[in-house]
């Protein structure tokens, strides 16, 4: 990507990436993604089949990577907020926070109930429907009421 150098009102000066090297980058992803949902709609199941592949051999070579860097993002928040930087006040020096810290762990735990809810109030149904746990016929009427 080309960077030129421009000035802003202020006179200082800014690095700006080129128009229509940036253009070229959107349509070319966006291109790439097209046709990876163009190829998993009209072949499913070599898509599924590639896209297992890919999905074990990053589990298989990477996974050490994938825990690294989760328990890296994990841990560097903890100590982001256990040290001196935890106490930063992020705006006007004399402004007070609009919400509490009590309201904030609320709102927090109420948007992650919120998600859990709307993905599992859906999948986890189908799942018993699909494998009851209590000896039904997959599939069938008691396993739907069972699952209910």
């Amino acid at each position: 990507m080309q960077l030129l150098p421009t000035s802003d009102s202020r006179g200082g000066s800014k690095v700006e990436c080129k128009r229509e090297k940036r253009q070229f980058c959107i349509y070319h992803l966006h291109g790439n993604n097209t046709y990876g949902r163009k190829l998993g709609f009209l072949s499913p199941a070599s898509f599924g089949a590639a896209a297992n592949n890919l999905f074990n051999f990053l589990i298989q070579n990477f996974g050490w990577g994938y825990m690294l860097f989760m328990s890296f993002f994990v841990i560097f928040p903890i100590g982001l907020a256990l040290s001196k930087y935890g106490k930063l006040k992020l705006g006007p020096a004399d402004s007070k926070p609009e919400f509490r810290d009590i309201s904030w762990f609320a709102m927090l735990f109420s948007a992650g109930m919120g998600v859990g809810l709307v993905f599992y109030g859906v999948g986890e149904p189908l799942f018993h429907f699909l494998n009851p746990p209590f000896g039904a016929e997959p599939g069938s009427v008691k396993a739907a009421t069972d699952a209910t």
